[in-house]
């Protein structure tokens, strides 16, 4: 089988991305298909909402959250539902729920700084990932 490997750039803005059928992809389309279907039916157990009819705020009720990280600043929205996509080279081989909504994200510093590491490490930025990062810095 062969997967595409083409390059390929999404566009900046406002126009349909290419897509690629999950077989060119490398997918097996019905696993894929039961993938998608599992992370559908795996929502996340929080509340839609970050706030109780009464106001509470969530966190310092369900996950006895206190300190001044805890004081909700801004303006808070009701999230959205499982959503997602899967890219293979940049091209679109699936897409489900509403991937065009604005999502609050909450500790997900830890997982950005996880995929660029990789990334680093793929492009040879970081040599070795069992040196400390004050030596290469």
């Amino acid at each position: 089988m062969t997967i595409a490997t083409d390059a390929y750039a999404p566009p900046a803005s406002g126009e349909t991305w290419s897509t690629l059928p999950p077989a060119e992809a490398g997918f097996d389309p019905a696993a894929l298909d039961a993938a998608i279907a599992f992370a559908k039916s795996h929502e996340s157990p929080w509340p839609r909402s970050l706030y109780y009819p009464d106001g509470a705020y969530v966190g310092n009720v369900e996950w006895n959250e206190t300190g001044p990280w805890s004081e909700i600043v801004g303006r808070v929205a009701e999230r959205g539902g499982p959503a997602g996509l899967i890219l293979q080279g940049g091209r679109l081989v699936a897409e489900w729920g509403d991937t065009n909504r604005t999502d609050m994200t909450f500790s997900i510093a830890k997982s950005y700084l996880s995929v660029l590491a990789g990334l680093a490490v793929d492009d040879g930025l970081i040599a070795d990932i069992d040196e400390p990062v004050g030596r290469s810095v």
